[in-house]
């Protein structure tokens, strides 16, 4: 009997060992084979969120962020025809085409567009309003221009940037006073041209020593500036023909 039960416990532990081995559907397992098999699931869920990652336009737009001219152009287009309403897709969009308008300036009008499309989603965008008021100026399109730069002067009025950009569209004494105002404000991160551009509205209005004033307050804001005394003196040259 003893030597019965002695020859049971060796069969059963072999048999006890060799379940270990086991998964619960049967299938033994060694340690290479779990290697695998986790390696596998690993790369399962990468190209499942691989997958997601590309129906995602925040992806896109990430992707776009790294990218240069067309081929950035054309991941904003893939995130903004996952979500139409990406305002940030749309502006950085239309600051790509600007830059690609240096080279192609039908562009230009390419940006224009896509500002117009962040002004319709954000008619409060100061920045897409200014910039648009830019390139309008700049493709001819003064009254355009004009009637964006008075929107984002009713949302921000202490705006002396928009102030000289308004001015830079205008003529004459309306010129003048929307240069002053800039000027006034003391904001425009610009100003310099500021000074240079009522100058400029001075000079072709005949006025000459108002103009020539103009530069001397422009000289007097920094006169360490020695920039300023060097354009001061090659807008002299230039217009009124003396230093």
């Amino acid at each position: 009997m003893k030597i019965y039960v002695g020859f049971a416990l060796l069969i059963l532990i072999p048999i006890a060992m060799s379940l270990e081995n086991f998964t619960p559907d049967g299938i033994p397992m060694n340690s290479d084979i779990l290697q695998q098999r986790e390696t596998n699931e690993e790369i399962n869920e990468v190209e499942n969120l691989s997958e997601s990652n590309e129906s995602n336009s925040t992806y896109w737009y990430n992707i776009a962020l790294e990218l240069e001219d067309e081929e950035a152009i054309e991941a904003y287009d893939r995130a903004i025809s996952l979500n139409e309403s990406y305002k940030d897709a749309w502006y950085k969009k239309a600051y790509v085409l600007w830059t690609m308008g240096y080279k192609n300036e039908t562009k230009y009008d390419e940006a224009i567009d896509a500002y117009f499309k962040v002004i319709k989603l954000d008619p409060n965008n100061v920045s897409s309003l200014n910039h648009n008021a830019y390139l309008l100026k700049l493709r001819g399109r003064f009254n355009e221009s004009l009637d964006l730069l008075n929107a984002s002067l009713k949302i921000d009025p202490q705006n002396g940037a928009t102030w000289h950009a308004k001015a830079d569209v205008l003529t004459g004494l309306e010129a003048i006073n929307a240069y002053d105002k800039a000027i006034e404000l003391g904001n425009d991160p610009n100003e310099q041209y500021a000074y240079a551009g009522k100058f400029m509205v001075l000079m072709e209005l005949g006025d000459t020593n108002e103009a020539n004033e103009t530069l001397k307050s422009m000289i007097d804001v920094n006169p360490l500036d020695w920039s300023k005394w060097d354009y001061a003196e090659r807008l002299q040259e230039k217009y009124v023909g003396k230093t």
